[in-house]
């Protein structure tokens, strides 16, 4: 017991630390999302049922990015952290706030899944809009049986907010891995009882494990979730006023990657390409940008509530330096490495010649922009911790429409690896205009070690992209890879491991080695 509540104090104490726990459990549910993603390209190939699957989750999926997903967390941590760590509130005033929030939470994704429920033949049309025949008809199916998994998701988005507000990640963490667990039950076991609608199942299988392991941790501190009619109107004001502007904000790069499938449903396969390109690209963002931001923004928040600008900054830069440090070099390596990383991660032997390509050249171009993917969660938590919503709200609403317009005409002019281009230069420049108005926010001046962080990640990313490259083509020369998996899968862990060891051990010989390092200031 002793040595269990030890680990707990560290974890509250190190952001580091509980970067690493996040990050692990992170690899961990992509672990179990690799053996998903084989089982579906392996089961179904590309188009058909894949794309009707696919297509089934985009406007679930856009529900709950808009109104939950780094919406509701990033306004209700900020708040309900100020309601746990401040003398002036109690700890009933919490748990009010956090049942009220639960309870209109609900209620209102309970009727958009109600709306995607009797409207799925229209909503169908709408993100296939090539589809006939069978494939409509199990988008269809598909839409309905997934129309409430926003509503179980944004109820579980509740949950793991309090837990996270309490530093508590290790269950936050392992209920992703739940919800993959779910999807291959409904892959392997549902589907070939009851046909297509097994696999909607499956995701509601998933869903309510997501939020059914959480569950227990939410008790143990002592709140237990239920409805109250006696709203806290003082509190849920101010958490609306920091909520609707995140709505116009949302989440750049996943509501850009949704136009893109829509527009992308046009063609024969256009989903299952740029959904799976998408998903390799979301593996290095997901286990280094999204943990260090998840395990970042409680403490953010809460240094800022407690006035200590100079930490926050502290905070701020050094995470910015540890994203940059593994995205830089990984995104290099993903262009050098796309091909065996494809023929690793996705069965694409039931795959056109054709469609192998445009999965490649999509990859690439999206890899192009990883590093500048990794800073967008980071900028708008900056602003959000400050509970200044309205900065992010503009740069997000211009980046959004310049997103759309140009992905339609790019794709009507030179087809689907334009609207990748788009989504890039959209991410490149977000992150820019975020970054500059953030650091000015905060009243930033330069330090000569910030500078030497960035220049040291920059010089060794080259050297580590050179390495890679020459082992890739002595690798080729010695094996006749063709799309083999054990091969592959060797040429990614020798080539790709190799070239990250020689960085890691380069950059932090040569500056980087604080950037890692536990400080009194971080």
């Amino acid at each position: 017991m002793f040595g269990t509540r030890r680990i707990q104090a560290q974890l509250e104490r190190s952001v580091l630390l509980t970067s690493g726990l996040v990050a692990g459990a992170f690899i961990l549910s992509k672990l179990v999302g690799l053996a998903r993603q084989r089982l579906l390209t392996a089961t179904f190939g590309s188009g058909g049922v894949l794309d009707s699957f696919l297509s089934a989750f985009i406007i679930p999926d856009l529900v709950y990015n808009i109104f939950i997903l780094g919406t509701l967390s990033s306004a209700f941590i900020p708040l309900f952290s100020e309601l746990i760590h401040t003398e002036r509130a109690s700890r009933e005033d919490a748990n009010r706030l956090a049942d009220n929030v639960f309870f209109i939470t609900g209620t209102i994704m309970g009727i958009f899944g109600l709306i995607m429920l009797f409207g799925a033949p229209y909503i169908a049309q709408v993100v296939g809009q090539s589809y006939t025949g069978e494939k409509l008809t199990d988008t269809i199916t598909l839409t309905r049986i997934m129309a409430f998994s926003p509503l179980i998701f944004s109820l579980s988005t509740v949950v793991t907010s309090v837990l996270q507000a309490h530093n508590k990640f290790v269950v936050t963490s392992l209920s992703a891995i739940m919800y993959q667990i779910g999807i291959i039950i409904g892959i392997t076991v549902l589907y070939p009882s009851w046909g297509v609608a097994g696999l909607g199942y499956g995701v509601i299988l998933g869903a309510l494990l997501h939020v059914g392991i959480q569950l227990p941790s939410l008790y143990a501190l002592g709140f237990g979730i239920r409805p109250r009619f006696r709203f806290q109107t003082s509190e849920l004001k101010r958490l609306w006023s920091l909520y609707w502007p995140r709505i116009l904000v949302l989440d750049i790069s996943l509501l850009t990657v949704l136009v893109g499938k829509i527009i992308a449903s046009q063609e024969d396969a256009g989903v299952s390409i740029f959904t799976l390109a998408y998903d390799v690209n979301s593996l290095p963002l997901g286990i280094i940008s999204i943990s260090l931001v998840t395990a970042m923004f409680p403490h953010l928040s809460k240094v800022f509530a407690q006035g200590k600008p100079q930490v926050f900054i502290a905070y701020l830069m050094k995470t910015l330096a540890r994203i940059l440090s593994i995205l830089v070099p990984v995104a290099g390596l993903l262009i050098i490495l796309r091909e065996p990383v494809i023929h690793v991660i996705f069965d694409t032997s039931e795959f056109a010649s054709s469609e192998v390509r445009d999965l490649l050249w999509v990859l690439t171009i999206f890899a192009v922009s990883l590093p500048f993917q990794g800073l967008l969660p980071l900028f708008a938590r900056g602003f959000y911790a400050q509970q200044k919503p309205k900065i992010p709200m503009v740069i997000g609403g211009v980046s959004m429409i310049i997103a759309i317009g140009a992905s339609w005409w790019t794709y009507q002019a030179f087809g689907l690896r334009a609207v990748a281009v788009v989504f890039s230069l959209v991410m490149l420049c977000a992150a820019v205009v975020y970054g500059v108005w953030l650091l000015a926010s905060v009243s930033y001046e330069p330090q000569t070690r910030h500078g030497r962080w960035i220049g040291t990640i920059l010089l060794w990313s080259v050297v580590t992209w050179g390495i890679g490259w020459g082992l890739n083509e002595v690798w080729l020369t010695v094996f006749d890879v063709s799309g083999q998996f054990a091969l592959s899968l060797g040429q990614v862990l020798a080539v790709g491991g190799l070239s990250t060891c020689l960085y890691a051990l380069g950059a932090w010989q040569w500056g980087l080695r604080d950037v890692f390092r536990e400080s009194e200031d971080v």
